[in-house]
Parts: C-alpha cells; structure tokens; sequence
C-alpha cells in the first residue's frame, strides 16, 4: 500500500510539472547577464531587440515565450539536452551544430569579437591582425562557454565564469589580454579604463537556435524561421530597431 500510494504521489508530482509547461509556450534559454541592446533588463523587466523580436515572431505562428535565464554554460546544457526548446542568442560552431538548428533566418544579430586590454597598454599591446602569431606567447582571458571563433580557440586561455569577473581581472591587472564581443563591452558597468583593438578578432553572426531534441524542432524552427522572414518586411520591426538604434540583420 505505502509503494502504491509512493507511486501515485510521484505520478501527480510529474503531472502538475508537466502542467506548467502550456502546448503554445516556448522554452528560450539566455545568459543571465546584460547584452544591451538586444538583451538586459531594464527596471527588472527583460527587454531588447532580441526579445521584442522573438515575441513578436512567435505570438504571429501563435507561441508564447517562456525565458529560461541561466549562465550561460548552463543555459547551452538545457538547449543541448531538450529541457529548452531554443536558446538566445549564439553563433554556430561544429560542436554546437550538433545538438542546434542555425537556420539561415533565424540570424538575430552580428558577432564582432575584439581583443580587450588597459588603456594605459595601448602602446605595448599592439595587433596587427594575425591572431595565431598574436597569441602564440600570451594567455587570453575569455568567459567560459563563450564562442571565439577558430583561431582563438586553439589558443591558451584562462576562463572566468562571466563578463563582470573578465573586465574585473583585466582592470586588477591580474591579465594583459582579454576578448569580447563589441556589444558586450558597452553592456559593461563600467570599461573607462578598457579599451578594444582594431581590427576584429572574428565577426559571425548570432541567431535563435532550436534544440534537436525538442519537441518538433525541425518544423517549429522552420515555422519560426518564416514568421521572422516576413516580420522584418513589417513596419513593426523597423521601429523596434530605430528605437534600439542597431542595424538591422
């Protein structure tokens, strides 16, 4: 009897979870941190481009988004393992491609990576370009999970759990050299003392990428992909990114 009632009770815990997940929802993963314009809350409230975007595009295929903020290692393992049916916003990789959908016009935004050092080093840090030659001798502060593209991933790095400990260090002198993605440094409550080095280390693009094992992934991708096709010839979206001042993708 005590297993029988053990079993029930498990059996209505998993029904009320199943339960809070509505058939018209979609489950987005995002860093938990600031990416102003596209992502950030403002007032408490989670705003952007990015998210005004993605809401518009999923209530015209008749969806509603549930955000799942986490860190960003960990909001990757929930798109990966289908506990989140896409996250926001991430550039592809091989790794990545094999448990996300990258499709075509699914791209959200533009990914320009930049080296990031102290102003007071512009003189001695100086790129000219060649990152394999530039970071032969150095070690590279980067933010773990994060994409840097190729070449710096066969770098040696040092990885910190997220943008404010990166500026942190790099300010405390504690490392010469950091990288980070041009919008991100903006985000930063304060970069007076840092500065980014031309040119750029690596441009991509960013998108909404859906989970393989989500539930119907490749159709709900796909529907989604052509909501947001027409929804960038719309007057609507013009204005969303007039009023963020950002180009449009």
């Amino acid at each position: 009897m005590q297993k029988l009632i053990a079993t029930l009770f498990l059996c209505c815990c998993a029904l009320t979870a199943l339960g809070q997940i509505q058939a018209n929802e979609i489950r987005i993963a995002r860093g938990i941190e600031n990416y102003p314009p596209y992502e950030m809350r403002v007032n408490g409230q989670l705003t952007g481009l990015h998210v005004e975007v993605i809401e518009a595009v999923a209530a015209r295929i008749g969806h509603k988004i549930v955000w799942n903020e986490l860190p960003w290692a960990r909001a990757q393992r929930c798109a990966e393992n289908g506990h989140c049916d896409a996250i926001s916003y991430i550039s592809p990789s091989p790794a990545r491609e094999k448990w996300g959908l990258f499709l075509p016009g699914n791209v959200l935004s533009q990914v320009d990576m930049r080296f990031m050092i102290l102003k007071s080093n512009k003189d001695k840090i100086i790129f000219n370009g060649n990152v394999s030659d530039f970071l032969a001798d150095k070690v590279l502060l980067s933010v773990i999970g994060y994409n840097y593209g190729p070449d710096v991933a066969k770098a040696r790095k040092y990885e910190v759990k997220d943008l404010a400990v990166l500026a942190a260090m790099v300010v405390a002198r504690r490392y010469e050299l950091a990288i980070i993605n041009v919008d991100d440094f903006a985000g930063l409550k304060s970069n007076d003392d840092l500065m980014l080095l031309d040119p750029p280390v690596w441009v991509s693009q960013s998108f909404i990428a859906f989970s393989r094992k989500a539930n119907n992934a490749a159709d709900l991708s796909a529907r989604f992909e052509a909501a947001y096709v027409d929804f960038k010839k719309t007057k609507d979206y013009a204005s969303m990114v007039k009023r963020y001042k950002t180009a449009a993708q």
